[in-house]
């Protein structure tokens, strides 16, 4: 829970009220490796903060299922749609590592905006992270493949580590064949 105080308060900083707060209705959860955190069709109504392992964030299509992220330490994981209107989502959440996390739930979450106003200022910076993020991410992938390999090692050099984002998912991700992403990645 330390990392998440820290990320919180690198944010803005957090009164002792707040942190009481959220000590008593953060909870710590263990995701094993190919554990769902969220199923496609359920309700998002909790929102988590990774301190360790890493999830991907996709929805199936036919009998596939189609990478939109991945989300790794230090990172805020959530179906944003589904979370912030409490509607079914069309994503789903599973751990891809082992995978520890903290999170609070939809109606804790907005106890905290209505007790602590200065609390609203990291709500509204981490979105604006993630919208920023977002509109990266998609100006990205709209780029032809060699173009969008080129960035996400540029953007996102955790994705390029072999020993942790395996090949296929990085494909997978790219939309491209693990041939392509080879050529890509010995230059040629």
């Amino acid at each position: 829970m330390l990392s998440l105080l820290h990320y919180l308060q690198s944010i803005h900083p957090i009164t002792p009220e707040a942190q009481q707060y959220l000590g008593k209705v953060l909870r710590k959860k263990e995701l094993r490796k190919n554990a769902f955190w969220l199923k496609q069709g359920e309700t998002c109504n909790r929102i988590a903060f990774i301190e360790k392992g890493m999830v991907k964030i996709f929805f199936e299509s036919g009998n596939k299922e189609i990478a939109i992220w991945y989300n790794k330490e230090d990172d805020v994981m959530i179906s944003v749609k589904s979370f912030f209107f409490q509607m079914p989502s069309q994503l789903a959440i599973k751990a891809v590592e082992p995978t520890t996390l903290y999170y609070i739930e939809y109606a804790e979450l907005q106890g905290i905006y209505q007790s602590s106003l200065d609390f609203n200022v990291n709500g509204r910076k981490i979105l604006e992270h993630y919208y920023s993020t977002l509109e990266e991410h998609t100006m990205m992938m709209a780029k032809p493949p060699k173009e969008r390999y080129d960035d996400l090692v540029r953007l996102y050099p955790w994705m390029n580590d072999s020993k942790r984002f395996k090949d296929y998912m990085l494909a997978a991700y790219l939309g491209i064949d693990r041939t392509t992403l080879s050529r890509y990645k010995n230059g040629k």
